[in-house]
């Protein structure tokens, strides 16, 4: 889908003060060729016409409309492409294009995750089951450098660990 921020006029004239930006909520309706099933991991990319990654993401299909949040369009012009994620392996990244390295470590009592911040910031850590249920949310600091946080041992399953900061937003599966 490709989008764009057009001229800004008043009054029928070109008005002196344009955008090179926005920043808008998008939903994707009457996408006659992508239909996910439910609860199918969406990966999400938002590049400008270098078809340079701005943003991506992923979320949870949990039916109805496609919904992404705080989209950055450019005057220019950009591309949002959404993609099912399939063939995944246990415990990896299904995201990788922005953010800090993360790396995920099964333990004898869950998962400790890895990761190596650019910066300091706070982050939202998000924990949902295969259906999109969400099991667990909270906000956590990071220093630059490397962190570490533990996901306890839960019921055996398929769970999404959401990793979402401010210029990043990083997906990992986790086989219990």
């Amino acid at each position: 889908i490709q989008m764009n921020v057009k001229d800004f006029f008043v009054g029928g004239i070109l008005d002196a003060l344009q955008y090179n930006s926005c920043t808008t909520d998008i939903t994707f309706r009457r996408l006659q060729k992508f239909k996910p099933p439910i609860g199918t991991l969406i990966n999400w990319s938002n590049t400008d016409v270098n078809n340079s990654i701005i943003q991506s993401g992923s979320f949870i299909y949990l039916g109805g409309a496609l919904l992404i949040n705080a989209i950055q369009i450019n005057h220019t012009g950009n591309t949002i492409q959404l993609k099912k994620a399939t063939c995944l392996k246990s415990s990896s990244p299904l995201n990788e294009e922005n953010g800090p390295a993360v790396s995920v470590i099964n333990s004898a009592n869950g998962y400790d995750v890895l990761i190596d911040a650019d910066a300091d910031g706070e982050i939202m850590i998000n924990l949902f089951d295969i259906s999109g249920k969400r099991i667990e949310s909270r906000n956590q600091y990071l220093l630059k450098g490397s962190n570490s946080l533990h996901i306890a041992t839960l019921p055996r399953g398929i769970y999404i660990l959401q990793l979402r900061g401010t210029d990043f937003n990083t997906s990992v599966k986790l086989l219990f």
